[in-house]
């Protein structure tokens, strides 16, 4: 049987380096041995009488239970989907051929929970504060056929570029949520057109040149 030897325990005025060193050379069993010494007998049972009381599964769902519920806010962004299942808002909104080919791969991944989780958090954001609190040169591309969202109000865009000469919108014809994806070229060329732009809201979309090989 092994036996185990350890230096005399660091009296009170020993330092933390000494403390952790005098620790440090305990095996767990040795560990385990003072915990049992120390509440062993009439002053171990005195011990375990003050120690704090440990909480119970129970006893934390009761405080949760207890506690005040937080107030809800509104949320436009999930009341105003229709579904919230990710691969049918997918169908609704992409039409079906390549573009929602590669979508669904990706979507397909998005845990149910995790997409539920992101719907409720739109609770908290406000996007047109949020856009309105942009100092950098700032672009709003939609498309004009988007069936998630409706085309901004007069009000709304109005209310992004009043008085802001570092915030412009665009517009991209015959797309609909995604125009990145649905027409890539277009988009390229408007991503274009604001890197070289001196003045982001006089934006024009450059036209596509083709050369012809003779």
């Amino acid at each position: 049987m092994a036996t185990l030897e350890v230096k005399a325990s660091p009296g009170p005025g020993a330092g933390a380096s000494e403390r952790l060193r005098y620790l440090q050379q305990i095996p767990v069993f040795g560990l385990r041995q003072m915990v049992n010494d120390h509440f062993r007998g009439d002053e171990g049972e005195a011990r375990l009488a003050a120690a704090p009381a440990k909480p119970t599964l129970n006893g934390a769902a009761q405080s949760a239970a207890d506690a005040p519920a937080p107030a809800s806010r509104p949320n436009p962004l999930k009341e105003h989907l229709v579904t919230h299942d990710r691969l049918e808002l997918l169908k609704q909104h992409v039409e079906a051929g390549s573009d929602q080919d590669k979508l669904r791969v990706e979507v397909e991944k998005a845990d149910p929970l995790a997409f539920t989780a992101s719907l409720d958090a739109f609770a908290l954001v406000d996007t047109l504060r949020d856009l309105r609190a942009l100092t950098m040169p700032a672009v709003l591309v939609y498309g004009d056929r988007d069936s998630l969202f409706p085309v901004p109000a007069e009000t709304t865009l109005a209310a992004l570029t009043d008085g802001r000469g570092t915030f412009g919108v665009m517009s991209l014809a015959g797309t609909r949520h995604f125009p990145m994806l649905e027409d890539g070229a277009a988009f390229s060329r408007l991503l274009m057109a604001f890197l070289e732009a001196p003045d982001v809201t006089k934006i024009a979309q450059k036209d596509l040149w083709v050369r012809r090989v003779r």
